[in-house]
């Protein structure tokens, strides 16, 4: 998941869709060892260790995504090995100013340990109910 999969849609059924599933594979498909793919500024820190990142994984990376549409900065900025070996060493930085719903829920979403994480249904009815910033 990275800001470019996420379109905007008039049409009255969602207004949000996802695209680009190149690199999808099907839930609890496992992957061969060492094998990773997507981009590396949204990886989780256990796809950047090289695991396999499941849902909880989606849930860490949309909500570095959220992070970046809420503060117009990558949470792991540098080269790609950097921002790479950053997110298995930290969680990312997620400012007071957000407001301390957000800040919850994006702490939540970025947590290192996946089962620490929200599933994608709970972290999406809560962003349902969080006041919109602007």
């Amino acid at each position: 998941m990275k800001p470019a999969n996420i379109l905007l849609s008039e049409l009255r059924r969602s207004a949000v869709r996802l695209a680009d599933f190149g690199i999808s594979t099907p839930a609890g498909a496992r992957l061969d060892p060492g094998d990773s793919s997507g981009n590396v500024h949204y990886m989780s820190p256990e796809q950047a260790a090289g695991r396999h990142p499941g849902a909880p994984g989606d849930v860490y990376s949309l909500g570095l995504v959220l992070l970046e549409c809420l503060t117009g900065a990558k949470a792991f900025p540098g080269t790609l090995t950097e921002s790479l070996v950053a997110r298995t060493l930290r969680t990312p930085g997620i400012p007071a100013g957000l407001g301390a719903a957000w800040v919850s829920l994006l702490t939540a979403m970025t947590a290192m340990d996946p089962a620490a994480r929200p599933k994608a249904a709970a972290a999406g009815k809560l962003a349902a109910k969080l006041p919109r910033t602007h």
